[in-house]
């Protein structure tokens, strides 16, 4: 792929007059569900399902700006990668619109490399439910390719070209079927007109085609069978999880209970004798300012182990040394600017 065309991870947006003839092919039933696993900013979809009520649109998208403005035109829109960190019910869908990136799938230089288009093809196409409707946006290059697995899937298997002007850009075709097992014959006579179109010379394509929009031939997208439906990204998400969490009160309540309380909202049972106010001093735990007789102090505790040594032995002769903990309090006087060490 070149470099232009990697930046923009494959992506070629449908022109929207091309989508207007395409939706001039499909009469949509109430209550169908459209999904584009390759969604870009969602205008394909959003335009199609302009022809009906009761419609629910699904999206998929890599990129997370173009995912954003996707979810403010389709219903549902997950930002993640379609191959890997995708999951959908399968035979869910009226409509597979299908207009994946153009390029060959990334691996090791050693594996052995499918284009895209493909790859989306094979683990997109089971997302649609019998008699659902394929409309798969790809280059004429890709389609001898494609041929095998279309050719034995689909009935009703149309191949447009696009207008002459956008054919000249772009060089793609529309492939256009209904999701159904091909009878022998029927496929053999799809798979030969596939590869018969693909070898075609690319500047005759725009005369010798039908040009999507121009052929008086509707698919009917049939309403969804299944109630239940799967539509979810395995990513995990730092920035969706911290709104899932926020929002439920969840992480108020991790916060409550993990943050330590500060020491003046402590409050004792009863009043503390002189021993325990030392080994509060000592803990550190009433480190702070205080005020006495208007003069301010800033009072800080600690513990130190000291080394007492004593004689030992009839004559003294042995060294004994004795480990002990002592309590020390250093206080800044403001007032006088010293320090102070209470004993």
């Amino acid at each position: 792929m070149r470099h232009v065309a990697q930046q923009k991870m494959g992506y070629y947006k449908t022109p929207v007059e091309v989508v207007e003839r395409i939706k001039g092919h499909l009469r949509i039933e109430k209550g169908v569900r459209l999904i584009d696993t390759c969604c870009g900013e969602g205008e394909a979809l959003a335009l199609v399902s302009e022809t009906g009520k009761g419609i629910e649109t699904y999206g998929v998208e890599l990129d997370p700006e173009r995912a954003e403005k996707a979810s403010q035109v389709l219903d549902h829109v997950l930002n993640c990668d379609a191959i890997y960190e995708f999951r959908a019910s399968h035979e869910s869908f009226g409509l597979l619109w299908l207009n994946p990136p153009y390029d060959l799938e990334q691996g090791d230089e050693f594996q052995a490399k499918q284009r895209l288009e493909l790859v989306f093809l094979r683990r997109h196409f089971p997302l649609l439910q019998p008699e659902g409707v394929l409309v798969y946006i790809i280059p004429l290059r890709t389609l001898a390719k494609a041929a095998g697995f279309l050719s034995s899937r689909l009935a009703d298997l149309k191949v447009y070209a696009f207008p002459t002007e956008e054919f000249q850009t772009f060089k793609q075709v529309v492939v256009v079927g209904r999701k159904r097992m091909a009878p022998p014959r029927e496929a053999v006579q799809n798979r030969e007109l596939l590869r018969k179109i693909s070898k075609l010379p690319a500047e005759t394509v725009p005369r010798l085609l039908p040009i999507v929009g121009e052929e008086n031939f509707t698919y009917t997208v049939p309403a969804a069978v299944k109630d239940k439906l799967i539509f979810k990204s395995i990513r995990f998400d730092p920035d969706e999880a911290y709104r899932t969490i926020k929002n439920d009160g969840l992480f108020e309540n991790i916060l409550a209970l993990t943050t330590p309380r500060e020491p003046n909202q402590i409050r004792p049972l009863t009043s503390l004798r002189q021993g325990h106010v030392a080994m509060l001093l000592a803990s550190g735990l009433m480190n702070g300012d205080v005020e006495k007789d208007g003069r301010r102090y800033t009072i800080k505790g600690s513990v130190r182990k000291v080394t007492d040594v004593s004689a030992g032995g009839e004559e003294g002769e042995k060294e004994i040394e004795t480990d002990r903990y002592k309590i020390v309090i250093k206080a800044l006087d403001w007032q006088n600017r010293a320090f102070i060490e209470i004993k």
